[in-house]
């Protein structure tokens, strides 16, 4: 058998040992690369040097998300599985979207985290029953009917899900590392992109469509 050659990036350094751990378990794997920041996954990784790209969504330094837009736009065609603690549709879909081949909760059984890597490197996806459900429902309900939050940039949609969560500019600008001027441009912009006024308006959204910070 072919050995699958495989790419983690995550920022949290448990979470790659405990992947790297698991799959040295199993000879058909090899961990070639680990990456824990955006800035590390656009300056230093080599699609074409593994199989399978495990993928963690939120960076200390950016989201995975722009990771996915960078391969997109270099068009690289390594198979992400997106990896996250959050286990929302909305992120399934939003990963999907911006080219992702599979997407798995960091909870998941460890038999299924294997299920998953091997299916995306032999070309196929990967979604949980559960997600796979309610994606293809979401999906169906938005040929008709596209939600506001889904025009938004991928940072644009960062700084509404912490303002729905009741973060301050600064505290949303820390988190970020962007400044404190900046969190507002990006508050304007998505106000102006959802026919909204008042950030009372935002977090009542954020909640009614039960969005996380991604």
């Amino acid at each position: 058998m072919k050995t699958i050659r495989v790419a983690i990036a995550d920022d949290h350094a448990l979470t790659r040992k405990g992947i790297v751990g698991l799959l040295s378990e199993h000879k058909e794997f090899e961990v070639v690369a680990e990456h824990d920041s955006v800035k590390s996954m656009m300056q230093d990784f080599y699609p074409e040097q593994c199989d399978v790209l495990v993928l963690d969504v939120h960076f200390g330094d950016g989201s995975g998300i722009e990771v996915l837009q960078h391969l997109k736009l270099q068009k690289k065609n390594v198979p992400v599985l997106v990896f996250s603690y959050h286990s929302e549709t909305q992120l399934a879909l939003r990963a999907l979207k911006a080219g992702a081949n599979g997407f798995l909760s960091k909870t998941a059984p460890t038999d299924e985290i294997l299920q998953a890597i091997l299916k995306l490197a032999a070309g196929g996806t990967y979604l949980s029953p559960s997600i796979a459900a309610d994606v293809a429902l979401q999906a169906l309900q938005q040929e008709d009917h596209i939600t506001p939050h889904n025009a938004l940039s991928n940072r644009e949609f960062q700084v509404l899900c912490l303002i729905g969560a009741g973060h301050t500019h600064k505290e949303i600008a820390t988190k970020l590392s962007i400044n404190v001027k900046t969190v507002s441009t990006f508050k304007a912009r998505v106000l102006e992109k959802m026919g909204l006024k008042t950030t009372a308006e935002l977090i009542s959204y954020v909640i009614d469509h039960r969005l996380a910070f991604r």
